[in-house]
């Protein structure tokens, strides 16, 4: 999951970094205790996602928050 939305939510920021990285790497990074993935869902379908890191001295990192190329532009995020 967390490769597939890299790619696709990726290519509208110009996320390349981790395009290199196998199916063993995603998985431990995904897996891993310290990070966890964030679902944006509207009526069962998937908007887009963020990357939540635990950081040694109790620091959480946002590293990573976008949408699907589909939803840009649609006014998901103004206030109502």
């Amino acid at each position: 999951m967390n490769a597939a939305l890299y790619r696709e939510v990726g290519d509208t920021y110009r996320w390349h970094n981790r395009r290199v990285w196998t199916e063993e790497e995603w998985a431990a990074y995904a897996l891993s205790p310290d990070t966890r993935t964030l679902l944006g869902m509207l009526d069962g379908e998937t908007l887009g996602y963020a990357e939540l890191v635990r950081l040694p001295e109790k620091v959480v990192e946002l590293r990573l928050f976008g949408l699907r190329p589909v939803f840009l532009g649609r006014g998901l995020g103004a206030p109502s």
